[in-house]
């Protein structure tokens, strides 16, 4: 009997001593549309390699999912609660999911946190609903204007055009002196082309919800005028974005409107000496508003207190600014919060202008109908399609788009209501701009 207490002592004393070298971490999964190889799933891995390094208790996952398919799984895996712990989104998708109850509501923790307000506005609008916070933004981009320095300074033009009427006047200049298109853009049936037309509408004190206002129907104009004059060619009906930066990387524009996302794709490789502007506005007076790009990370609104923690942890250490930074830099994205700028700009000022619009670019869904966006979009997208083609006046193409705008609301009332709360945040960023 006496060896057999000493044996029991033996075990459970051998057990209390190397039980916490055999405790098993925390496992949590992350899942996002970045591919392991490309740019941005390079730079995720390095971050939870790091992050695990100074976190041994927590182990991540990396799971991936192809861009088309990821709204879908995510949907389907909060009908069978499989969930990852750390719910990544694009950022116009992040109100729907919080409506649908992907997301856990990370107010209380982002508060405690004490680091929200270092965020742009745009992420703060994208990320929250009903004054709750339920996912932090990583990264986003924007659309500028690309300019051929060269081309520019042999015609003595000595700045990139900064208003409308001045994009007209150099474009005049280049369409004289040169045998190539002074500048493109994407204006082609899909959400690109969407995408692309909102700094112009924005900026110009433009509404998606209330197209026929003579500042929206003067941007579709804008954009009507440069093709009308040559300035811009006519398939810009049909390029999509990739096609205008291989037209321009190839020498055949002078000007573009494109994101930074081609400064390591299209632009990586090309002979072309370019410089980068902001976009151009209508007015000297004016700062250019444009949409917002970018993915967000949440947590899953049906794991454990314990896992949740554990993401939350995770997604703090992704968003810290060094960290925020470093992952910019490697897939030349845009931060999302005043704390990484000069982290970002003191290695590649390419980034300048995108990095100044940032401040005050807004999500589409949010200044664009909310779940009515997809529709309101591809009517918006039709509307200066018909007007560009020559097919439609551009005022009628526009007044017969806001009447199918205000068709996709029950009542007048519901129309009302949303184009009023649209107005509220176009009116927010013009405040904050002054």
């Amino acid at each position: 009997m006496k060896r057999f207490a000493i044996l029991l002592a033996i075990v459970f004393g051998f057990g209390i001593l190397v039980g916490p070298v055999f405790a098993q971490p925390i496992e949590i999964t992350v899942q996002t549309y970045w591919a392991e190889d490309t740019p941005s799933g390079v730079s995720v891995l390095e971050r939870i390699a790091l992050f695990e390094e100074q976190n041994p208790d927590i182990r991540v996952n990396y799971q991936y999912v192809p861009f088309g398919e990821l709204l879908t799984t995510i949907l389907q895996q909060t009908l069978t609660r499989t969930l990852p712990e750390v719910v990544f989104a694009d950022n116009p998708d992040i109100r729907h999911l919080a409506a649908s109850g992907v997301f856990r509501d990370l107010t209380d923790w982002v508060d405690e946190w004490g680091q929200w307000d270092d965020f742009y506005l745009g992420p703060q609008y994208a990320n929250s609903l009903d004054d709750r916070i339920y996912a932090v933004q990583l990264n986003t981009n924007n659309l500028a204007l690309y300019y051929n320095k060269e081309i520019l300074a042999e015609l003595g033009i000595a700045q990139p055009p900064q208003t409308w009427d001045e994009v007209m006047e150099v474009s005049a200049i280049i369409l004289a002196e040169t045998d190539i298109y002074p500048i493109a853009f994407c204006a082609d049936n899909t959400e690109a082309g969407t995408w692309q037309f909102l700094p112009f509408l924005w900026s110009a004190g433009g509404s998606l919800m209330e197209l026929d206002r003579a500042e929206s129907i003067a941007a579709a104009q804008f954009w009507v005028d440069l093709v009308e004059a040559d300035y811009a060619p006519r398939d810009v009906v049909n390029w999509d974005q990739g096609d205008v930066a291989i037209n321009f990387a190839g020498g055949r524009l002078a000007m573009m409107i494109n994101g930074p996302w081609e400064l390591a794709f299209r632009l990586a490789d090309t002979d072309v000496d370019y410089g980068i502007a902001m976009i151009p506005v209508p007015d000297a007076e004016l700062s250019p508003v444009v949409a917002m790009g970018g993915e967000s990370f949440g947590i899953a609104a049906t794991v454990s207190e314990e896992k949740a923690e554990a993401g939350w942890k995770f997604i703090q250490f992704l968003v810290e600014p060094e960290n925020m930074a470093n992952h910019n830099l490697m897939n030349t994205t845009i931060p999302t919060r005043a704390a990484a700028v000069e982290m970002v700009l003191e290695r590649d000022p390419r980034l300048a202008p995108f990095i100044a619009q940032a401040e005050f670019a807004l999500s589409r869904p949010i200044a664009g109908g909310g779940e009515n966006y997809p529709s309101i979009s591809a009517i918006t997208r039709q509307a200066f399609q018909l007007a560009i083609a020559g097919m439609m006046d551009t005022e009628q193409a526009f007044m017969n788009a806001a009447r199918e705008v205000k068709d996709l609301y029950l009542t007048t009332a519901e129309y009302e209501a949303a184009a009023a709360s649209v107005q509220s945040v176009l009116d927010d960023v013009f405040a904050a701009m002054d």
